[in-house]
């Protein structure tokens, strides 16, 4: 399809060139040759000119001027030249003998001999830069092409590193809660089974609903809260319109993730705090969290990490994510444009 509608290109402005001299004929030149024979010989003439044209376009300018052979290049192209020049005049002779006008036509072509000249050089001038912007075109879709299967490649690779991830951190948290809380793990269990599998179902996926991103907030924070009984410090709050927006998959539930992985609600007065906003199709997503001050998790960074390469990725120029830290309070800000 793309090459047929570059062959459409090229007729389009050889047709142009062609009515353009047809269209400038002097009325006398119409009546005494008539329109088919003076069609046939302009054809004629830019058939000539193609000749030249497309010797440069498909033969010296890639192989020789791409290459920088400019020596062979600019020798070769004096002899197209020439032969074109040479050809236009032979041409002149034809349509004397054609149409009985003994030398008329080719005493014209040698006074305008250098003007041919001129015109023949144009034209390859004309043919270098379509090549070659032909060329640079394609490079640029090639490097495009490649771009984007370097990102889903890179996509592909940070959602299977996601869902082993999360994995891993609930089963140790429900493992905990098993200890401390026994009676609490059934309902635990569930919670992980429906999380895990909402997840891979939607990972795949190149979005999903907001309100199923939320739903999979709110399991995941009522999993949690099965370890904290003291629910008052744990706050959720979704305000906005949520109904008819989506969002790429499992991009929210990790910064969640690491404010009770990375949080502390063991001590008094310590919360965990999560706002979401839509307005008008922009969303605002916020976690707050008071630090643990224990021994740090060896794995940390590897969520915010992941979740900031995917919103480069998947929202390049319509998000802004930032993360502020203090001894009292860790805050993510994520705003993201949606769709």
């Amino acid at each position: 399809m793309k090459q047929i509608r570059i062959s459409l290109y090229h007729l389009a402005g050889w047709a142009f060139f062609v009515l353009n001299v047809l269209l400038t004929y002097p009325p006398g030149f119409v009546e005494q040759f008539g329109m088919a024979g003076l069609l046939f010989k302009t054809a004629m003439f830019y058939s000539i000119m193609a000749a030249g044209f497309y010797t440069n376009y498909l033969l010296l300018a890639p192989r020789l001027l791409a290459q920088k052979k400019y020596f062979p290049y600019f020798s070769l192209l004096l002899v197209v030249v020439a032969a074109m020049v040479g050809s236009f005049l032979l041409h002149a002779r034809f349509f004397d003998w054609y149409f009985g006008t003994g030398d008329m036509f080719f005493q014209e072509r040698l006074t305008v001999a250098p003007y041919l000249t001129f015109e023949s050089f144009f034209f390859m001038a004309i043919s270098t830069g379509v090549r070659f912007s032909t060329d640079w075109f394609r490079m640029q879709k090639m490097r495009e092409e490649m771009r984007h299967e370097r990102e889903q490649a890179e996509l592909a690779m940070l959602r299977q590193q996601l869902s082993p991830h999360f994995l891993f951190n609930t089963m140790n948290n429900i493992y905990s809660l098993t200890l401390d809380t026994p009676a609490e793990a059934p309902r635990a269990m569930l919670l992980l089974s429906e999380l895990m599998r909402t997840l891979l179902e939607s990972i795949e996926k190149d979005s999903v609903e907001l309100s199923e991103e939320i739903a999979q907030l709110r399991s995941y924070i009522e999993l949690k809260g099965l370890q904290h009984p003291d629910s008052e410090r744990i706050r959720f709050e979704v305000s906005g319109p949520v109904e008819g927006l989506r969002i790429h998959p499992m991009l929210l539930l990790p910064l969640v993730e690491n404010a009770f992985k990375h949080g502390d609600l063991h001590s008094e007065g310590t919360v965990v705090e999560i706002r979401l906003s839509v307005d008008t199709r922009t969303l605002h997503f916020r976690v707050e969290n008071t630090p643990s001050h224990g021994a740090r998790d060896t794995t940390s960074g590897v969520g915010l990490r992941n979740v900031r390469r995917r919103l480069e990725l998947l929202y390049p120029g319509a998000h802004t994510m930032r993360v502020d830290s203090t001894p009292e309070r860790f805050t993510i800000t994520l705003e993201m444009r949606l769709a």
